[in-house]
């Protein structure tokens, strides 16, 4: 599966589907966003003429003046909306029913990094970051033996499973490795590269990462709408109770922690174990490290799903952990800064990070770089938007 397809179903089952289900003749007139905060509808109206002189032969064209954030779009159907960076639903031009268009004003946008696309849609999301956002992260590439496909049987999950893991091939007697286990395994490749980079230029020990693939995005039979299995392995308290949940965890602490251990040569020191995740992953990062602070002494939480399971992480003890999230993601970053104010009290060190961004891998993988470097290296946050919390 793609990781737009992937970002797909799991925004559209966590949030869009009240946005599809709007009528598409939404009112033109300036207004603002419930979420994110101060993201506003300017109003502008667009022509037929307009809107054809910027599409030309494609089907998805935007550009930027000052703060606002223009997008129009060619799609057929009843609905567009307008993806990933900001969520809302497009307006149809008038006089034309397959056109669509959308202006809207983005607090901070030089400094801002967004995907930009129009679901439905199956083209890759368009990138772009303003004159003042943070540096991508660097990346390297990673040799063919460093990384493998593994699928593992596994008792606790009832079914085999896969796993990517990214590792220095023949390690010397006796040598363990720093190891971050990382939920959404597809990402392990991603990740690697920026790992593998960081190790090169001297900011980083050498690291193996260890990815969990979820369950396929399959919906649970009778749940409500949008229920898959593997939000159900990743979020505490979920729709279906904790079964799958504690299931995935005993699959990570008595199945795949003694793979990467006696394969791969992974630390077994709490101090250099960490749990890492995005979204629904990100979420189930912090309970990992939340109910076993004796074996993973580092979290890597980057925009928390899951507001119910956040709740209870109040007076857990944790080793070092980072958060981090985006102001113009739905609920993630509220998130994430709540899960910090939980945190700040019985962990030993502990970073927030906020940037001007949206749901997206731009973000996660820009700050899994600060976040490797801040844990397991020599890190300088110092031009991060918020401040360390204390």
């Amino acid at each position: 599966m793609s990781r737009l397809a992937a970002l797909f179903g799991f925004w559209l089952a966590v949030y869009a589907a009240p946005v599809f289900a709007q009528t598409p003749q939404i009112n033109a007139a300036p207004t603002c966003l419930e979420e994110p905060h101060g993201v506003c509808r300017t109003g502008r109206e667009f022509t037929v003429d307009d809107t054809a002189a910027r599409l030309k032969a494609a089907d998805l064209a935007w550009w930027i003046e000052g703060d606002t954030l223009n997008v129009v779009a060619r799609r057929p159907g009843d609905c567009a909306v307008l993806c990933c960076a900001v969520q809302t639903p497009m307006e149809r031009v008038e006089g034309d029913v397959d056109l669509w268009a959308m202006s809207v004003r983005i607090p901070d946008l030089q400094g801002a990094q967004l995907t930009i696309n129009v679901l439905p849609s199956s083209q890759p999301m368009a990138h772009w970051r303003g004159p003042r956002a943070a540096k991508p992260a660097i990346r390297a590439t990673v040799p063919d033996a460093w990384i493998r496909d593994l699928t593992a049987p596994s008792r606790a999950m009832g079914e085999p499973r896969k796993l990517t893991i990214y590792a220095p091939p023949n390690p010397p007697p006796g040598r363990r490795y720093p190891v971050i286990y990382a939920a959404d395994g597809g990402s392990v490749r991603q990740w690697a590269g920026i790992v593998h980079a960081l190790v090169e230029a001297g900011k980083l020990p050498q690291v193996i990462l260890v990815g969990l693939w979820p369950a396929p995005a399959d919906a649970v039979r009778g749940a409500a709408l949008g229920v898959q299995f593997r939000h159900q392995e990743y979020l505490i308290g979920f729709e279906g109770g904790d079964a799958r949940f504690t299931a995935h965890e005993r699959f990570l602490l008595e199945e795949v922690a003694p793979l990467a251990e006696r394969q791969f040569a992974a630390a077994t020191d709490p101090r250099e174990r960490a749990v890492a995740g995005y979204s629904n992953g990100g979420a189930w990062a912090l309970q990992m490290g939340a109910r076993h602070p004796g074996v993973f002494g580092k979290v890597i939480s980057l925009s928390p799903a899951g507001a119910s399971g956040i709740g209870i992480l109040q007076g857990a003890k944790f080793g070092d952990v980072f958060l981090g999230g985006g102001t113009l993601e739905p609920t993630f970053a509220t998130n994430a800064r709540t899960a910090a104010a939980l945190v700040a009290p019985r962990a030993d060190r502990l970073w927030l990070e906020v940037r001007t961004a949206g749901h997206s891998h731009d973000l996660w993988e820009d700050l899994f770089a600060e976040a490797v470097v801040w844990m397991l290296g020599d890190a300088d946050l110092s031009a991060t938007s918020e401040a360390p919390a204390q």
